[in-house]
């Protein structure tokens, strides 16, 4: 199976939300963040209970129901190599992973507001 729309989709969500175009939100997981577009939902997962972790995508549809999922591994085996000269989607999926929860937390807002208290003077 051809995974080129997985990686564009990846690279897509990267490149939104290296923008601030994406309004993450957290899960009641605290190893996952989601963002709804359109209709439909994407999650990305960040799976640490084996020997090493792995980064998850799950597509869901308006109903909730995931209709389909993909991790790095799956992308490391299309062949289809990631953006920036990384050595394998792991990094890149986990740089995104990253955007998502400070977007889903709001990690900028607040430094803003704390840089800003401690310039006052």
């Amino acid at each position: 199976m051809s995974l080129e729309k997985q990686c564009d989709l990846v690279m897509a969500l990267a490149e939104r939300t290296k923008n601030g175009q994406l309004d993450w939100k957290p899960t009641e997981d605290e190893s996952q963040f989601q963002v709804s577009i359109t209709e439909n939902t994407v999650r990305i997962h960040m799976d640490t209970s084996g020997s090493t972790a792995d980064m998850y995508i799950y597509l869901l549809n308006k109903e909730g129901v995931t209709i389909d999922s993909f991790s790095d591994v799956d992308l490391n085996e299309s062949g289809i190599q990631p953006p920036g000269g990384r050595a394998g989607w792991f990094a890149f999926m986990r740089e995104l992973y990253e955007s998502a929860r400070r977007s889903a937390y709001g990690a900028n807002k607040i430094l803003d507001e704390l840089l800003k208290s401690l310039k006052k003077d």
